[in-house]
Parts: structure tokens; sequence; C-alpha cells
């Protein structure tokens, strides 16, 4: 009987937590338009964000796509 108690709660605080994402203007700014012409693509960033934060973040993000699980073979 107890488990049924905490099932109310759960969702409770789900709904909590989940608030703030509802609430959000959930625009993102837009994207500078693409040049073809070359090859740089360069894009603002928050402030306090350093040239080191931005190479480890693409290449964790790069190796997270290289990322082979023997669940998919």
């Amino acid at each position: 009987m107890r488990t049924l108690s905490v099932v109310p709660a759960l969702v409770f605080l789900a709904s909590l937590i989940s608030l703030p994402a509802c609430a959000a203007d959930g625009r993102p700014a837009p994207m500078p338009p693409v040049n073809p012409d070359n090859a740089l693509y360069i894009v603002q960033v928050e402030p306090g964000v350093t040239h080191e934060d931005i190479v480890i973040s693409l290449d964790s993000a790069a190796q997270g796509k290289n990322f082979v699980s023997p669940a998919t073979f």
C-alpha cells in the first residue's frame, strides 16, 4: 500500500520539474545565414565560454556520433 502513495508524489514532482521548460519562450536565437562561398561558419557564444570549451564540446559530440554500440550490429 505504501507504493501507491509514492506514485502520485513522483508525478507531482515530475510536473513541477517540467514547468520551467513549458514556461520558456522556446524560440532560440536565429542562426546566421550560411555563406556557401566561405568554409567558415561564425556563431555567437554565451559570455564566459572559452575557445577550449567549444573545442571540447565539439570533440565530445563527434566522439558520441562515432560510437558504435554492440547492440547496433
